[in-house]
């Protein structure tokens, strides 16, 4: 839904700052929600998306092994 509408222009790059800000305060104590790991979300999701067997790659691949840093 990020990337969506980032590429129809209805959303700017602040809204996953606030998405981040949301996340943390609706799921206190759960990490992983920073803005950066939204933006790597996004870049997985976009990467991904249109892949056929990406439930069988998820399980195969670590979360780290798609981030580059």
């Amino acid at each position: 839904m990020i990337a969506e509408r980032q590429g129809k222009g209805s959303w700017g790059k602040s809204v996953v700052e606030q998405l981040s800000k949301d996340l943390r305060l609706e799921f206190p104590g759960i990490r992983g929600f920073s803005a950066r790991n939204i933006w790597y979300i996004r870049e997985f999701y976009l990467n991904y998306a249109g892949h056929k067997k990406l439930q069988t790659m998820v399980a195969a691949i670590g979360w780290t092994h798609n981030v580059i840093r």
